[in-house]
């Protein structure tokens, strides 16, 4: 005998929901490449300019390669772009960045229901790879660095950065694989059913890992697989002074709580 231990059923059964949460989809569609550079050696310099050149429900699946840089403003995905990657060269070097959160002033370009909101996707099918997603406003209030509509989503080798609501999974089935997530307060939350497949989950300063908003009629809300849980060593000091008394040890953090009667969280190693 090797020793091996023969696989856990359950673990079969919850990599089965990551595959599921893709919806078995096989792309053999063709691949179309553009390429958004700011210091315009690409085809566009804006992030929505290149959003804008892309075909409504395209069959192929359209790439925009980011070269490396900081990419600020909201981004928004319309539901009519279909079939879309995002694209970094490095996840630390190809940056969307946003400073607001929905206590600001909502600019002029922004949808009221989108405040706060540095990067939303709509469109059904989104990829993600080598990209840092980040809100930088802190301790402010909800500040989302990405909120996800459409449907199965997957992003790999990704950062995902904020405080507060970091990363909203408003409905839909996604993926996520070998990401590094942070934030504080309810920083992974929504009412998706989302695999998170060998990812860093950053707690600062304590708080709210999830805030799970799961309908009553689905079998899984968030399903954490392999992944490892990291937090603060020293507590946060805010700008106005520091947040705990100094004799305060490493801050705790806790696994969830439910947004909704129904929150269906798992953490499964």
């Amino acid at each position: 005998m090797s020793g091996h231990k023969p696989p856990n059923p359950t673990s079969w059964h919850l990599v089965g929901i990551a595959l599921a949460v893709l919806g078995g989809r096989a792309c053999f569609a063709a691949v179309k490449t553009m390429v958004v550079a700011p210091d315009g050696s690409g085809d566009f310099k804006t992030m929505q300019q290149a959003i804008a050149a892309v075909p409504d429900n395209s069959p192929d699946r359209i790439v925009i390669h980011i070269k490396p840089g900081m990419y600020g403003g909201q981004i928004l995905l319309p539901k009519t772009k279909s079939n879309v990657t995002f694209e970094g060269e490095d996840a630390g070097k190809s940056i969307l960045t946003y400073s607001l959160n929905v206590n600001d002033p909502i600019p002029a370009d922004v949808q009221r229901m989108f405040r706060g909101t540095g990067v939303v996707i709509l469109g059904d099918d989104f990829q993600a790879r080598n990209m840092t997603f980040q809100n930088t406003s802190g301790n402010h209030g909800q500040a989302l660095a990405l909120r996800i509509d459409g449907d199965r989503a997957s992003l790999t080798n990704c950062r995902l950065l904020g405080w507060q609501d970091t990363l909203m999974l408003n409905n839909g089935r996604q993926y996520f694989r070998g990401c590094y997530i942070e934030g504080r307060v309810d920083f992974i939350y929504g009412s998706a059913t989302a695999v998170f497949d060998q990812c860093e989950i950053h707690s600062k300063n304590g708080g709210h890992v999830t805030a799970a908003s799961t309908p009553r009629d689905h079998p899984f809300g968030f399903v954490f697989l392999n992944c490892k849980l990291t937090g603060d060593a020293i507590p946060w000091i805010s700008t106005t002074g520091p947040s705990t008394r100094p004799d305060r040890v490493t801050p705790k953090a806790d696994l969830g709580r439910p947004w909704r009667p129904y929150a269906k969280p798992v953490f499964s190693v």
